[in-house]
């Protein structure tokens, strides 16, 4: 098993460890995802406080995570519907 790495990543002007098994470019893509996420949602809503703008930031990334699911899990129904509709004259036909 591989060990945790540590990765070094700045997030809204502060730095920090991060420990994982992922690949430190992925963590880094993903550090500087949220950095952005949080420069623009200090500029939109006038913030200063770094512990309101972290906590706006969570939210809008669980908002666009539970909205990718939600579309996922409606393309997977739409595509056993279809799937359900097309193997019905085959069956009728055994």
């Amino acid at each position: 098993m591989e060990r945790a790495k540590s990765t070094r990543v700045q997030i809204f002007g502060s730095d920090y460890h991060v420990r994982g098994e992922a690949d430190p470019e992925y963590i880094r893509s993903l550090a500087a995802y949220v950095d952005a996420k949080m420069h623009e949602i200090a500029t939109d809503q006038s913030l200063v406080s770094s512990t309101k703008v972290a906590i706006l930031t969570a939210i809008h990334i669980a908002d666009e995570l539970f909205s990718e699911r939600r579309a996922r899990e409606q393309s997977v129904d739409d595509i056993a519907a279809r799937a359900l509709r097309l193997t019905e004259p085959l069956v009728r036909q055994l």
